[in-house]
């Protein structure tokens, strides 16, 4: 089996400016829709396509008590700078869980939504998350930073198990 997926380069084949939505959401259904024929059309690989259309459910998670601050760049498609939060063991003391609630009526009105606009053409269901999203790593350098995080693991591993037991246990509740 084959699949062809240009990660960063979709921008250059389904750029921007060739949307057509206004809104936000609707705009990246839009450029779901625009990649699937793109990739039909230009591609030979073996992605499949159906005529099912899911609508996820809206969930919504309190912060983790520490954001990671970043500075965007100017250039179009630039680097960021990053800003460490996590300087020391005891700033993971900062972190605190997440409250996880399902927004049942906004779920419902995407649903609707979603089912007027395309339900004689495919299959709408709701569903729930689709992508496992399992990422303490990812999670801890976002807030530590990630050559800071390399080198964590060799001179300060407590550092790094603390984090991760906090961080699995974050994803225990999402």
């Amino acid at each position: 089996m084959i699949l062809i997926y240009p990660e960063c380069a979709w921008e250059e084949l389904v750029p921007e400016d060739s949307l057509q939505c206004v809104n936000d959401r609707l705009r990246a259904i839009e450029k779901g829709f625009r990649r699937t024929i793109y990739t039909h059309e230009h591609f030979v690989c073996d992605t499949v396509v159906t005529r099912e259309f899911g609508v996820e459910k809206v969930v919504n998670y309190t912060d983790l008590g520490l954001e990671p601050e970043w500075d965007h760049s100017t250039a179009a498609r630039g680097t960021k700078g990053f800003h460490p939060i996590l300087l020391k063991r005891s700033d993971l003391k900062k972190l605190r869980m997440q409250d996880v609630s399902y927004d049942e009526d906004t779920t419902e009105k995407h649903l609707i939504q979603m089912q007027d606009m395309l339900g004689d053409i495919l299959d709408v269901r709701l569903r729930g998350h689709c992508y496992i999203r399992f990422q303490p790593m990812q999670q801890y350098t976002a807030l530590r930073g990630l050559s800071e995080a390399m080198m964590d693991m060799a001179l300060e591993p407590e550092f790094v198990h603390d984090a991760m037991a906090f961080f699995t246990e974050v994803q225990k509740i999402s």
